[in-house]
């Protein structure tokens, strides 16, 4: 067990054991499947052994489509006197879950149409890239994830069921192309904290990934990508490859007030000439950068704000921050909206240690309180790391 210090003063992060067969079950609980039928024994309905025997001999795409559609609207009598009733609250992509964890019993695997094309093979190492990730389908919330020493540092910023800002922390080693970790909630301006429940991420590249999570007996998953926002390559300097790249991409945190901190992610920043610069980048491209900051209101609970803009110095930067209202993670998606709550200033050289301050009035958004704050060695806590993303 290692103890990592993210923002709070210690927060033991301790690993969870997850992964897709997990979540299935998990799934299955959760749509109360499991009222009717189990693994091994025929109740109202008939064992899943039993469905995967009967179809693993002849098992093609149409069917797998087939019987997940049987889930959701509803069977006739295939199985006995009773017919499965309809399940209106499963998705076409949880049904189809399920019948592919139920294909895997038996000793089975997802099987495979013959004429569909061979499922890719995911390496057994993936090494992802750092930044900001978010489901395209859902914007409005998302997830920072760098490394520290063997470690990957995971915060998923989301809403509570009132539509309310809150963040998460999550941190242990990584190795493969899979991670679990409990998930921790901070209150009290950093001072408490709490394991609310485990997330798990599998990497499929170092681009995109399957998030799956459980907070107090909900569970839900989701399809991540890195976040792509910065210019690919100039049109007059030419592609990136001739370049060196000026990244600041990171978590950051203040050793002299530990409790609140600061995503940051640079994308498409490059010096032409002579390196890097502590100051400018002559002859440089024009970058963008996107900030989240964690902070808390004036009763200590957590608030995030998000902020981004286009900058030419390579080091500095001043944002107006956004704090937002949205869905949450299982709730009806609905599209975030922003208020403008202040602004924030860092400068740092580039070993990652600078100045920073901030200036959010959350009353602005219906929240309570202000956060200010001026620190002269705001510091990078994770791993750098010079990304260039292909775009």
């Amino acid at each position: 067990m290692r103890t990592f210090r993210v923002f709070v003063a210690a927060a033991a992060l301790v690993l969870f054991h997850g992964s897709s067969t997990w979540a299935s079950e998990q799934l299955l609980k959760s749509k109360n499947c499991l009222a009717c039928h189990s693994i091994d024994k025929k109740l109202v309905g008939p064992a899943f052994n039993e469905v995967q025997r009967k179809y693993a001999s002849n098992w093609t795409t149409a069917q797998r489509a087939a019987l997940a559609q049987t889930i959701r609207t509803g069977g006739k009598n295939v199985w006995g006197p009773v017919p499965m009733p309809a399940n209106p609250q499963v998705s076409e992509a949880e049904a189809l879950q399920m019948i592919d964890w139920i294909m895997s019993l038996n000793g089975g695997s997802e099987l495979q149409d013959p004429g569909a094309a061979p499922t890719p093979q995911v390496p057994a190492n993936i090494t992802p890239l750092k930044g900001l990730w978010w489901n395209p389908d859902q914007p409005g919330h998302g997830y920072d994830l760098q490394a520290a020493g063997n470690q990957l540092v995971m915060v998923w910023y989301t809403y509570d069921t009132t539509g309310r800002p809150v963040w998460y922390l999550a941190a242990n080693d990584y190795a493969g192309n899979s991670w679990s970790a409990d998930l921790l909630r901070t209150w009290n301006f950093g001072v408490d904290g709490e394991t609310v429940g485990t997330v798990t991420l599998s990497f499929t590249s170092a681009t995109e990934a399957r998030f799956e999570w459980q907070v107090g007996g909900v569970s839900g998953q989701e399809a991540i990508s890195l976040f792509k926002f910065g210019s690919g390559s100039d049109p007059v300097l030419g592609p990136l490859s001739r370049t060196t790249g000026i990244n600041q991409t990171g978590l950051y945190f203040d050793p002299e007030n530990i409790g609140y901190g600061l995503s940051i992610a640079s994308q498409g920043h490059w010096c032409i000439e002579g390196g890097r610069s502590r100051a400018s980048c002559e002859n440089g491209v024009t970058g963008s950068e996107v900030s989240v900051l964690y902070f808390y209101d004036s009763n200590g609970n957590p608030l995030w704000a998000l902020g981004s803009g286009t900058f030419t110095s390579s080091l500095a930067s001043m944002q107006d921050m956004y704090l937002y209202r949205g869905s949450c993670p299982n709730c009806s998606y609905v599209s975030p909206g922003g208020t403008w709550v202040g602004t924030i200033t860092r400068n740092h050289d580039d070993s990652g240690i600078g100045a920073f301050s901030c200036s959010i009035d959350s009353s602005l958004a219906g929240y309570s309180g202000r956060w200010e704050r001026s620190a002269s060695g705001f510091k990078r806590l994770t791993n750098t790391q010079e990304v260039r993303v292909e775009y």
